[in-house]
């Protein structure tokens, strides 16, 4: 398994473990958010997990997409921030 697969796998455990709701976004030209943290029914926060750190399309697409949700990259640097 790569970096990144571990990485998403240990952000989802502490999203479950913390309480999120947790759904996942993918736009018809097949741009992905990792995920999207809901409380009480509500967006609150989007995470895109690369090990490399780096923005993507697919974050900018959603970043553009729902300028009210706080978007964020997370990385193994940064992973404890984020949750």
């Amino acid at each position: 398994m790569d970096n990144g697969k571990k990485l998403e796998q240990i952000l989802m455990m502490e999203f479950i473990k913390k309480g999120f709701e947790i759904k996942c976004w993918r736009s018809k030209q097949k741009q992905e958010m990792d995920f999207v943290l809901f409380e009480n029914n509500k967006p609150i926060k989007a995470i895109e997990a690369k090990s490399s750190g780096k923005k993507t399309d697919s974050f900018r697409a959603f970043v553009k997409n729902y300028p009210q949700i706080k978007a964020s990259i997370a990385n193994w640097e940064n992973a404890v921030e984020v949750i």
